[in-house]
């Protein structure tokens, strides 16, 4: 339902704003203030008659057949979520917010204003998150079990085709077969039966004897089943461990020759400085003919390990292919605990919708109303909290003279920022269990903070400093929030303990605040090449915080992913049309992939990185990545152009330091 005249509605508030124009106007004339008329005086009261009527607007939002979603006219939207209402003094900031609503952010970290709030608040008081939820929930459940009985089937057929590939047609084989096949008719009655019995018992004699009767059927057949297969298990088992003892000797000769080749590189390179015919040169020759003899046996080690194994596998593979179908009827009654897992969860949620419907119904406009005047308190509350950071009065609309706007393109390349000098920023088991934090953009000035309660950095559309300053101060109280409830404080124990400074230090706040402000500076002043610590701050940030200096620059998307995701990503990439992006990330992931792998490196990644700067050879990302990949491989000519070429072209930031540190390191 759209709302009436704003206009009339904030009539208290546009007197207020008239007001405040006429003092600030006999500020500025350097004429004598009227006592509670100064405009500091005047901004106290706007704030707190803006949000009276925010929460009067919120409430009319709410009509009494209460429908699953409420419409809002644009003035109230822009009044809630930016503070605008119709006044000429707020006519230039209407012209700014105007295009703030079509930015959004990335999927896993929604963008979100004032009015979104109040209407995630009206859903919730509903239920209709929640139930959406469960239902999502029940659906997911109820495919499971319509794809139970193929599971199930195709468990018993893999079973069955072992039993066929190392008895045969044997009669032991067709035995074997007979009493798996007892089982699988009997084993959902079994397993339903012994789950009562350790739950809630038997009422009744009969009953207790019909579950023995079933027992000792099923514990009959298994006896029998594990007869037959004893023998055949415990011949795999002495096979397994030789196998065993073959992949460990395998591993051990494997890393021996990677450490061999990089010394047969080193020597080489050596070799290639000594001058010809010198004491030097024949004590490297010597030296590098033996690596050459060591590294020969140890590839003839590995090739017999290989033949080993293969002859071990092909002689026994009968043998080892039964000692597989035990684990094939486990498998096989798994699936049945899985069922009956299926079939509970779907009683809970199910019971679980009708009690939330229950609730929904009995939910009252009233009670709705009262929940979006507590989410706009709450709201209210953090911009306080907000400004308490900044030191500034609070105000939620733009009157304050020399704020600077945090649009949310700005908050976004803020949060970019602070992730590339800050890696593990969302790397924490609250990420896993409730996401990334959500940005709430909101009316007020201030610094940004961290609601824990919600999961969201909350964000003033206004900040006397940058940007980057108000997301960063939002980001370290995260940061904070999240290793005292995540990591055991080990961050701040860290921080305490290896700055001399602050070794001793009894006040938990006052290290709390300098952390915090070191945090700031790091992200800010560091971040652009600026020396702003001290040295030791500065060693603990770049070993405890910073991104690794001797990697390469690796996108923000492929930072903790799994060696599957990685895999499937460059897969993908792969499929691409040639480009010097797809050149970089398919290099990155391969690093990725196996960072230790020396020959994979010199193959396969820096030819990838190679490709990519002969592209684009503008983009510096492409040549700090070659650079430390060179110096990875031992290419230190390479590795000292490249970082050359980063220090002299790119634009100054802690990388540039970093590149004049490790090219000095190649030297």
């Amino acid at each position: 339902m759209a709302t009436g005249q704003p206009t009339l509605r904030h009539a208290a508030l546009v007197e207020l704003l008239d007001r405040y124009v006429q003092a600030d106007q006999r500020e500025q004339a350097g004429h004598t203030a009227i006592p509670g008329q100064t405009p500091a005086d005047l901004r106290k009261q706007i704030e707190g008659v803006y949000w009276q009527d925010v929460c009067v607007v919120a409430e009319a939002l709410v009509r009494e057949d209460m429908p699953k979603e409420f419409e809002i006219s644009e003035q109230d939207r822009d009044f809630i979520s930016f503070g605008i209402c119709e006044h000429p003094l707020l006519g230039a900031a209407k012209i700014l917010v105007s295009p703030w609503s079509e930015v959004r952010a990335e999927p896993d970290q929604p963008l979100y204003f004032l009015h979104d709030a109040v209407r995630a608040a009206y859903r919730d008081a509903l239920r209709l998150e929640t139930l959406a939820k469960l239902r999502q929930k029940l659906d997911a459940v109820n495919g499971e079990l319509e794809e139970w009985p193929d599971a199930n089937l195709e468990c018993i057929k893999y079973r069955d085709r072992l039993v066929a590939t190392a008895l045969g047609n044997s009669p032991q084989a067709q035995h074997l077969l007979r009493q798996f096949s007892e089982l699988d008719e009997r084993i959902e009655e079994f397993k339903v039966m012994e789950h009562r019995n350790q739950s809630e018992g038997w009422q009744s004699g009969e009953e207790r004897k019909q579950w023995l009767a079933v027992k000792q059927y099923m514990d009959q057949r298994q006896t029998e089943i594990n007869r037959v297969l004893e023998p055949l298990s415990r011949k795999a088992r002495g096979i397994k461990e030789e196998l065993a003892r073959i992949d460990s000797t395998f591993s051990e000769t494997t890393r021996e020759i990677r450490k061999l080749e990089a010394e047969l590189a080193d020597m080489r390179a050596a070799q290639e400085r000594d001058v010809e015919g010198t004491r030097m040169d024949t004590r490297n020759r010597r030296q590098l003919e033996f690596i050459e003899e060591s590294l020969s046996r140890a590839r003839e080690r590995e090739a017999q390990c290989r033949a080993r194994d293969k002859e071990l596998r092909d002689a026994n593979a009968e043998c080892l292919n039964a000692d597989s179908i035990a684990a094939a009827g486990d498998a096989v009654t798994a699936t049945v605990d899985h069922l009956l897992e299926l079939r509970n969860e779907r009683r809970l949620l199910e019971a679980q919708i009708r009690d939330e419907e229950t609730t929904a119904h009995q939910t009252t406009p009233v009670d709705v109303r009262h929940a979006l005047v507590h989410e706009l308190g709450n709201v209210r509350g953090l911009m306080r909290l907000c400004a308490k950071h900044a030191r500034v009065t609070e105000c939620a609309l733009p009157l304050v003279a020399g704020a600077r706007s945090v649009d949310p393109e700005s908050l976004l390349q803020a949060l970019r920022e602070i992730e590339e000098f800050d890696p593990n920023l969302f790397n924490n088991a609250g990420v896993k269990r409730f996401g990334k934090p959500t940005l709430l953009l909101a009316p007020g000035i201030g610094d940004g903070v961290f609601d824990s309660d919600r999961n969201r950095f909350v964000i003033p559309q206004y900040t006397l400093k940058t940007p980057l300053e108000s997301v960063a101060n939002a980001a370290v109280l995260y940061r904070l929030d999240a290793d005292a409830a995540y990591n055991d404080r080990r961050l701040f124990r860290g921080y305490q303990g290896e700055i001399r400074e602050h070794r001793g230090q009894i006040s938990n706040l006052k290290l709390r605040m300098s952390l915090i402000r070191d945090y700031l500076c790091w992200v800010t002043r560091e971040a652009r090449g600026e020396q702003a610590l001290e040295r030791d701050v500065r060693a603990w940030f770049e070993q405890h915080v910073a991104p690794r200096k001797d990697d390469p620059i690796v996108p923000l998307e492929y930072r903790a992913l799994p060696p599957r995701q990685l895999k499937a990503r460059l897969d993908e990439i792969e499929r691409g049309q040639p480009s010097a992006e797809r050149s970089f990330r398919s290099g990155v992931l391969r690093w990725l992939l196996d960072p230790q792998n020396e020959t994979a490196l010199k193959q396969q990644v820096l030819p990838a990185f190679e490709d990519a700067m002969h592209r684009a050879p503008e983009n510096m990302v492409y040549v700090y990545g070659a650079a430390t990949l060179y110096r990875k491989a031992r290419l230190f000519q390479q590795a000292i152009e490249c970082f050359n070429r980063y220090a002299s072209q790119a634009r100054q930031s802690w990388w540039t330091c970093k590149a004049v540190e490790l090219c000095a390191s190649c030297r």
